[in-house]
């Protein structure tokens, strides 16, 4: 159930002016229904220390040693991560977004980062068949910002915050596209058994229609694997 396919389709882009590199893999597990199905036969909950609109299950630890790998190999064949270094760790949690748009905070109407680290990454795995679901990469316009890092946090915080003043909070609704303040840059579509990953300090946020949450129909829910990926790199010889 927690095999990952050696021969997935791996693509990978480079998108925005930093530019962000962005890779994305077809049929990445060998068994994706039989996880689909595992994870909605978890229990589900809230978590309060995390803006995820919806609700979350953790992975068990079984999953995390054949994901890191995967990973490890995966990026490196895509440049994104260097030779020598490698995923050392991950928090993987069954995702179901079901927040109604009334309901949203004002940080959860508008792009986020994960981390400022550069060594985080940032997966998805879509495991519902739906497309224009998927995850968004934007730009902030005031400071045309797409990765917020440790030199600059502080300005785009700063710079978010009289935004805010003087437009007012975002609209009661998902982000999806560009707006006054986010400038859509590059989308990667929702598609059953594709996984993407990204640098955990680029300003993202997932395609999210609210329909995909009221039907009782749970195979119509977004269900994903999130994660959020430590890595590491030996020390240069000198």
């Amino acid at each position: 159930m927690f095999a990952f396919n050696p021969n997935a389709n791996v693509s990978s882009a480079r998108v925005g002016k930093c530019p962000i590199a962005v890779t994305v893999a077809d049929n990445v597990l060998l068994r994706p229904q039989r996880l689909a199905e595992f994870g909605l036969g978890h229990r589900f909950v809230e978590d309060d220390s995390n803006l995820y609109p919806g609700v979350r299950a953790r992975l068990p630890a079984e999953f995390s040693r054949p994901f890191r790998a995967w990973l490890t190999r995966t990026l490196h064949s895509t440049g994104m991560l260097e030779e020598g270094c490698h995923i050392h760790d991950d928090a993987s949690f069954f995702s179901i977004v079901n927040k109604s748009r009334a309901d949203l905070l004002p940080l959860q109407r508008i792009p986020h980062y994960d981390s400022t680290d550069p060594g985080v990454f940032a997966a998805i795995i879509y495991l519902f068949d739906r497309a224009n679901s998927g995850t968004s990469f934007y730009r902030h316009r005031t400071t045309s910002y797409e990765k917020i890092n440790g030199d600059n946090e502080g300005n785009y915080r700063a710079a978010l915050n009289r935004n805010m003043k003087t437009l007012g909070p975002p609209a009661r609704e998902y982000m999806n596209g560009s707006n006054a303040l986010f400038e859509r840059m590059h989308s990667v579509d929702s598609a059953f058994n594709r996984i993407v990953i990204y640098s955990g300090n680029v300003l993202h946020a997932a395609d999210i229609d609210g329909s995909l949450f009221d039907s009782e129909n749970n195979s119509q829910w977004r269900l994903t694997v999130s994660s959020l990926i430590n890595s590491t790199c030996l020390p240069a010889r000198t």
